[in-house]
């Protein structure tokens, strides 16, 4: 590890666990990128989050053209 403004700065690693059946690996991934990267950047000193690992939860839009018009 170099100093705390070096690329290598200090590095902590975690595990997101959980014995519930209600949180699957794409629920604990979403849990992971949505609510605990965001509190970790808030904290004072931390600059950045990598997270890895775990299936990202994506969602799709399929519009229908035929009912769209440019005038509302």
């Amino acid at each position: 590890m170099g100093t705390d403004w070096s690329p290598v700065g200090q590095i902590y690693w975690y595990t997101l666990e959980s014995t519930n059946p209600a949180f699957d690996v794409m629920e604990k991934k979403s849990l992971e990128d949505w609510t605990l990267e965001k509190s970790f950047k808030g904290v004072n000193g931390v600059v950045d989050v990598s997270s890895f690992g775990g299936p990202t939860k994506e969602y799709q839009i399929k519009l229908d053209r035929r009912s769209w018009s440019p005038t509302g």
